[in-house]
């Protein structure tokens, strides 16, 4: 997994269509959810989604959604390379992050969408993504985070003071 994520940093390839912006930790925008120990590597480029892995998690990759009403870190992939054929899958990281929060058929539903209306400049940009880190398409993507999402202890991850202090939550 170093050498997928060394031949990343190398590139520092943006996607934008795909919804995937390089980011480096030191210059990456933390928000007041972004876990402590996150090592944030790329962004969606808007509304402040952001993707990292966390120190005490290993290779896990997160999504932190600093708008989302039913939670603001979901881990989405095992390691950089599930991360990339999510992407794939999804053509793009626009849906990713609304997998732990849509029941299947509506996620099938946004996606069936989302697929629908690929345009020329989506699928080019697919392609380069697809060839330059020889990703193949996961199979099952909504079952992929699913399964992950029952397998990580999220009440686990450390925040910062801001984060409960916005939340109005005492930390013990």
């Amino acid at each position: 997994m170093k050498n997928l994520f060394k031949k990343y940093n190398k590139e520092k390839a943006n996607f934008f269509v795909l919804g995937l912006r390089y980011e480096t930790p030191q210059k990456a925008e933390k928000y007041f959810c972004t876990p402590v120990g996150a090592k944030v590597f790329a962004s969606m480029g808007m509304g402040g989604v952001h993707y990292c892995t966390v120190e005490s998690f290993g290779e896990t990759i997160f999504a932190v959604v600093p708008d989302s009403a039913d939670g603001y870190v979901f881990p989405i992939a095992h390691d950089l390379a599930e991360f990339f054929s999510l992407i794939a899958a999804l053509e793009g990281t626009q849906l990713l992050d609304q997998i732990p929060i849509f029941p299947k058929n509506i996620f099938e539903n946004a996606l069936k969408d989302h697929l629908a209306y690929a345009d020329e400049e989506r699928k080019a940009e697919l392609a380069k993504f697809t060839k330059m880190f020889g990703v193949v398409a996961a199979k099952t993507p909504y079952e992929t985070v699913i399964d992950l999402q029952n397998e990580i202890d999220i009440s686990k991850i450390e925040f910062s003071k801001e984060y409960y202090d916005v939340l109005g939550i005492e930390k013990d």
